[in-house]
C-alpha cells in the first residue's frame, strides 16, 4: 500500500493538546501520510497565537501542515478547508485532543483497499481526561446490507474513526455546517450517494471527554436535534414500528437532555414521556449512565 492519507485535525482554543493528538500520527506504523492542521481560531487573538507560537516546533517536519481559517467557523467548516486543501487519495480525521492507537492507517487503509470501499468507521475508545475507560463504541449488530436502517436507528458517528476517499468528500461536499450532527449527516449523505461503506471492528481511536465537556443548552443546539429527527422521519416508511420507536425514544432524550436544562418543568416532563412510553428503553439507559459512571477509572488503556 502507498495511497497517501492526509489526516485532518482541526483546533480551536487546544493548542496545548495538540502535541498529543500530532504525535499518535507520526508514530503510525503507516507512514505515507500527511497531517494537516486547521487553525479555527479568529485572527489576532491569543488562541491563534499560542497555536502559531506551537506550531513552529514543526516547521520542519515535511508531514505536516499548518493552515489557517480566516475566522472561527467551526468544526465542519474547518474540516472542509482541511478537506479542499488536502493532497491525500485518503482523508481520515482526528480531533486535537484525541489520539490514533498505532496501527489506525494501515489497518483501515488496508480494509479500504482489499474491500474496494469508499469510507469505512471503525469503533473508539472513550476515556475520561486521566485516560481511564469509560466504556467503547462499537456496533456489533452492523448489517451493510440495510446500512441506511441502521444509520437511522443506531447512529454511525464517531469523524475520529472515518476513513474517505477524498474523491467522495468532494462530491457530497463534505461536511454539513448544521447545530448538530456534521458527522451523522456525513454518513448519511453518503449512504444516500450509494458509495460503498463497511465497518471494521477494530478498537482505533481513544476519544478524550474532558470534565469541563458540558451539554449545550443553545437554541441552535437543540434545533439542530430537530432537524436531524425530521431527516430521519423522512425515512419511516423502511422502519418497522419497534424501529421507528426507537427514533422517537432518541428524540426524548434530547429534549430531556437539553430542555431539562433550561427549565425543571420540561425535564419533569420529558422525564415522564420517556418513562411512561418508553419504560423498557428508559430503564436500560438508566443502567448504561450508571455502569458508565462508575466504569469511569476501572482501567487505564495504553498504545
Amino acid at each position: 500500500m502507498k495511497d497517501l492519507i492526509t489526516i485532518i485535525i482541526p483546533t480551536y482554543k487546544r493548542s496545548e493538546m495538540l502535541d498529543r493528538a500530532i504525535n499518535s500520527v507520526l508514530n503510525q506504523t503507516y507512514q505515507n501520510f500527511e497531517i494537516l492542521i486547521v487553525d479555527d481560531n479568529n485572527p489576532n487573538t491569543e488562541y491563534r497565537k499560542d497555536t502559531e507560537k506551537f506550531m513552529k516546533r514543526y516547521k520542519d517536519n515535511h508531514k505536516i501542515r499548518y493552515i489557517k481559517m480566516e475566522k472561527n467557523g467551526g468544526g465542519a467548516a474547518a474540516r472542509n478547508f482541511g478537506i479542499k486543501n488536502a493532497k491525500g487519495k485518503y482523508i481520515a480525521f482526528l480531533d486535537d485532543d484525541d489520539e490514533y492507537l498505532p496501527e489506525k492507517l494501515e489497518k483501515q487503509l488496508r480494509f479500504m483497499v482489499d474491500n474496494k470501499l469508499d469510507a469505512s468507521f471503525s469503533n473508539e475508545l472513550i476515556l475520561d481526561e486521566n485516560g481511564f475507560l469509560k466504556y467503547k463504541k462499537e456496533y456489533k449488530k452492523f448489517r451493510k446490507d440495510e446500512i441506511l436502517k441502521y444509520h437511522l436507528t443506531e447512529k454511525i458517528i464517531g469523524p475520529q474513526t472515518f476513513m474517505y476517499k477524498k474523491k467522495v468528500l468532494d462530491e457530497i461536499n463534505g461536511f454539513d455546517v448544521v447545530p448538530a450532527g456534521q458527522e451523522y449527516v456525513l454518513m448519511y449523505k453518503t449512504i444516500i450517494g450509494g458509495y460503498n461503506v463497511d465497518y471494521l471492528d477494530e478498537d482505533l481511536v481513544k476519544i478524550y471527554i474532558h470534565g469541563s465537556e458540558r451539554i449545550s443548552t443553545s437554541t441552535k443546539k437543540i434545533d439542530g436535534e430537530r432537524n436531524l429527527y425530521e431527516l430521519k422521519k423522512k425515512h419511516f416508511d423502511i422502519l418497522n414500528f419497534r424501529e421507528k420507536e426507537m427514533v422517537r425514544f432518541e428524540w426524548y432524550i434530547n429534549c430531556y437532555r437539553y430542555y431539562g436544562r433550561k427549565s425543571v418543568f420540561y425535564k419533569i416532563y420529558y422525564f415522564l414521556i420517556l418513562l411512561f412510553r418508553f419504560p423498557i428503553q428508559t430503564i436500560k439507559t438508566a443502567i448504561f449512565k450508571v455502569n458508565k459512571y462508575f466504569n469511569k477509572s476501572r482501567y487505564k488503556i495504553s498504545n
